[in-house]
């Protein structure tokens, strides 16, 4: 299982310097072994609203929240 971290979502979704590593990793990992924080989500969500990227954040919901397998973790107190 693997936890991935905002920011790692984030160097995709913004074709960042080291995008097509994180698309390689995503590509070979399996979605049901792939873990993102309820917090990864609205962070991911905040920083593209802010970035006026909307439609890159309803491409993220779809596919993390939606489509995929991918274990949702919340965090509680």
């Amino acid at each position: 299982m693997y936890l991935v971290d905002t920011n790692v979502w984030l160097e995709s979704i913004l074709d960042q310097e080291r995008a097509e590593e994180v698309r390689s990793f995503m590509r070979q990992v399996e979605g049901h072994l792939l873990a993102i924080t309820e917090f990864s989500i609205y962070s991911v969500g905040v920083i593209l609203s802010r970035l006026k990227k909307r439609e890159a954040c309803a491409d993220f919901l779809t596919d993390t929240v939606e489509d995929s397998r991918l274990l949702r973790i919340r965090l509680d107190t």
